[in-house]
């Protein structure tokens, strides 16, 4: 006997309402996808390959942004990339200009402010010092020298919140 059957032979209550709720979505998806709903808003930032890469003819592309395209395109739906730095696709969606972002890492900072998705991916940063130059070996040693982070990027809260340097110099 199946055990979405009860006794009886009958669809349980439970398999029924999975059912309705499959069904619902369905019908729901369906006629948004004839009603023409407007295509969702994304964007791109302009230089982080391979994840986010503006292409020759301005268009976005790269990883992330395939990624999210063939994730929307198996529900139906269509996406648009605007592209832009990255502090200020942040603030686009934390405003609701766009409605979703195909990379965004996970810090306390924007969990505040975001939803996240399972992550597909994990990165980890690193400290870039000039050939040759040995003295910059831990975290403590960048004490009270001038650090350059891609503002409102993972690196730029993570130094804020340790206080890694007092000399901390956002860039675009």
């Amino acid at each position: 006997m199946s055990k979405s059957r009860g006794e009886s032979g009958m669809l349980t209550r439970e398999c029924r309402r999975v059912l309705a709720c499959v069904a619902w979505t369905c019908i729901a998806q369906a006629y948004a996808f004839a009603a023409g709903v407007a295509p969702v808003r994304s964007a791109c930032e302009y230089d982080y390959p391979p994840f986010c890469i503006v292409a020759e003819d301005g268009a976005a592309n790269g990883f992330s942004v395939e990624l999210l395209r063939a994730a929307l395109s198996g529900v139906g739906r269509d996406v648009d990339f605007a592209v832009g730095e990255w502090a200020a696709l942040k603030q686009d969606l934390a405003a609701g200009r766009v409605q979703v972002l195909p990379m965004v890492g996970r810090t306390p900072e924007r969990e505040a402010v975001y939803d996240f998705t399972y992550p597909y991916l994990t990165l980890h940063g690193a400290v870039f010092v000039r050939k040759g130059d040995d003295r910059i070996q831990t975290m403590a040693d960048l004490a009270g020298k001038e650090v350059l982070v891609l503002e409102g990027d993972n690196a730029e809260e993570y130094a804020r919140r340790e206080n890694i340097s007092c000399r901390l110099i956002p860039v675009s």
